[in-house]
């Protein structure tokens, strides 16, 4: 059986500040997911956020560890290769 629910706004109502999904969203290739400036959590450590206009920032333990600003220059605090542990 299959569910589908067409919602056009989902809006938090006071006292409600986050909404969550028991799987999976699928968007059709026309659909626009806003996301506030806040970001979005991966975990609970890891977040990617808009730092500024046109700055996108991917944040781990609350540091910024890199960005990807409008001009599309990537910058990372530390790239280093550590290969596995045998």
């Amino acid at each position: 059986m299959t569910s589908k629910l067409v919602v056009n706004t989902i809006e938090a109502d006071t006292g409600i500040s986050s909404v969550s999904f028991a799987s999976s969203i699928s968007l059709s290739s026309t659909s626009i997911f806003h996301i506030s400036n806040a970001g979005i959590n991966i975990g609970a450590d890891t977040n990617i956020s808009r730092i500024g206009n046109g700055v996108l920032g991917f944040n781990i333990n609350g540091t910024e560890k890199a960005r990807i600003d409008s001009n599309g220059t990537i910058t990372a605090t530390c790239l280093l290769y550590t290969s596995p542990s045998p």
